[in-house]
């Protein structure tokens, strides 16, 4: 599977430095189509990923607000970076900028509980 998403990659590439030239707007394209395939392909392995977060969760009794924050996180933090490689990709680097920025402040709210959670584990250890 590596080597098909390593070659969509490569091709796109290509494509994208030979198209420049001609219209930016179709290397733009060939990268964001090339991207969307690409994640296409990192799909099928969703299903797997998804089977062992369902086994932890079955683990976990009471703490299972804890792990959806975590898998919250990673799918901003993700996501973020997608949009962040599209935007520097049409030459935006300010909108990716705003938009890291942003997934980080998001991120960090979103991390808050867990923190709390942290501490007062800590606390109580400290206590006894």
């Amino acid at each position: 599977m590596i080597i098909k998403v390593s070659l969509i990659g490569i091709t796109a590439v290509i494509l994208s430095v030979l198209l420049k030239d001609l219209n930016g707007i179709y290397a733009v394209l060939i990268s964001l189509a090339a991207s969307i395939l690409i994640g296409l392909f990192a799909m099928d392995r969703l299903k797997v990923i998804v089977d062992y977060i369902n086994t932890v969760e079955s683990m976990l009794a009471d703490e299972k607000e804890y792990l959806r924050i975590i898998l919250k996180m990673t799918g901003i933090s993700y996501i973020a970076r997608f949009a962040v490689a599209v935007c520097n990709e049409g030459g935006q680097a300010n909108v990716g900028m705003s938009i890291e920025f942003a997934a980080k402040l998001i991120i960090l709210s979103q991390s808050l509980p867990l923190f709390i959670s942290l501490i007062k584990s800590i606390e109580c250890f400290l206590v006894i």
